[in-house]
């Protein structure tokens, strides 16, 4: 998200904003999130998110693959991060991971290797 915040601020020509806790809760889509924290403002039927676009489906590995090859050699485009980081968080571990819709409408991991792999 910091990554995110910093391109978006020098396409606008202006200083990053300082990311605050809410930011993050806010930024996780609601396939992905843990537990069972939501927030929105009393009397809007909606819930509160700076996310627009949620999980990839399973169709849009072979772009996700590319994004994240693109963000291992530092070349991403705002699109990529969007792509990544718009479900919520990282999945953790040695390797880059991320959720996908599969064929059957579940909730899955795609887990990308290196170029260097075996």
């Amino acid at each position: 998200m910091r990554r995110a915040e910093r391109r978006r601020a020098e396409k606008e020509l202006r200083a990053p904003r300082t990311l605050f806790e809410t930011d993050f809760l806010l930024g996780v889509a609601d396939e992905t999130r843990l537990g069972a924290f939501r927030s929105r403002y009393p009397g809007d039927a909606g819930f509160l998110s700076s996310t627009e676009s949620g999980v990839p489906k399973l169709v849009e590995l072979g772009k996700l693959l590319g994004v994240t090859e693109r963000i291992l050699r530092d070349e991403e485009s705002d699109e990529d991060l969007l792509m990544i980081f718009a479900p919520g968080s990282s999945l953790g571990g040695a390797r880059p991971k991320a959720s996908v819709i599969d064929q059957y409408g579940q909730l899955s991991i795609a887990k990308s290797s290196k170029e260097n792999d075996e």
